[in-house]
């Protein structure tokens, strides 16, 4: 790759695409999210380091303990935290489409969304020597 090819590269012309189609958004716990990811190549041969993908939830929440007492928890929580192994290190090579299908289910202890809680589905797949295509979906988990 020459200087303005990296050059391009870095700032995202010609390189690699990401779309994301949900399929089957959830609202509940117990229920599924399912979507496809699809990483689309550049103009030339592109080295794809991983894809990460995420469900994840955001905020303060409680929990009992065996005694019954609230235990406060701020932070972050991970339904899904995934690097698929199909993409570590793989190369993208142009006319080429890299499908990863995704099938989450929300467990039924997760919290639900409100006021302290904040879900999102999140994807980045991490291109070498060139801007990293992501995509995030707010999720909203009511009951």
């Amino acid at each position: 790759m020459g200087f303005m090819d990296k050059v391009k590269a870095a700032a995202g012309v010609g390189t690699a695409g990401l779309q994301v189609d949900v399929a089957q958004r959830p609202t509940k716990r117990g229920e599924e999210l399912l979507a496809t990811i699809r990483i689309t190549p550049g103009k030339s041969a592109q080295k794809l380091n991983y894809l990460v993908v995420t469900v994840e939830y955001e905020g303060e929440w409680f929990v009992k303990n065996a005694d019954g007492q609230d235990i406060r928890i701020l932070g972050k929580g991970y339904v899904l935290h995934d690097k698929p192994a199909s993409t570590l290190g793989a190369t993208l090579t142009p006319g080429q489409t890299v499908e990863i299908p995704i099938r989450v289910r929300i467990p039924s202890d997760s919290p639900l969304t409100g006021e302290q809680i904040k879900y999102k589905f999140y994807t980045r797949a991490d291109i070498d020597g060139a801007n990293d295509p992501e995509f995030a979906t707010p999720l909203e988990i009511r009951g």
